[in-house]
Formats: structure tokens, C-alpha cells, sequence
């Protein structure tokens, strides 16, 4: 799955990103307990955008 994810997004998936996703970490788009482990339910995004997605501030994906 880590592989054709790579395939289907080159890059990090968080907007104006340009980290190649082959260096990116897979997140769950919905988290597990929701949505669980499919295909569909994943992204690849840079450690930041990572860290950044599970630790903000109630803002949105954007950064607004």
C-alpha cells in the first residue's frame, strides 16, 4: 500500500508542499478507529505536515 500510495501522490499531500513523498510519512486521512486502513483512507505527508495535522490548534488543513 506505502508503495502505491507513493505512485498515486508524488508529493506531500498538504497544500504547496513540495517534500517528495518517498521521504513523507502515511497518515490516515479519517482516523483509524473511523475509517480504518483502506487505500482511500490515506495520504502521504512530510514529517511536519504530519506533526503539524495531529498537533494543531483546532485550525483547519489549510492553516486557517
Amino acid at each position: 500500500m506505502r508503495t502505491m500510495l507513493r505512485i498515486r501522490g508524488e508529493y506531500c499531500q498538504f497544500p504547496g508542499c513540495m517534500a517528495k513523498a518517498a521521504t513523507s510519512e502515511v497518515d490516515h486521512i479519517v482516523n483509524f478507529q473511523s475509517g480504518g486502513t483502506t487505500f482511500d483512507n490515506l495520504e502521504s505527508l512530510c514529517l511536519h505536515h504530519h506533526l503539524l495535522r495531529h498537533f494543531k490548534d483546532d485550525k483547519i488543513r489549510a492553516g486557517e
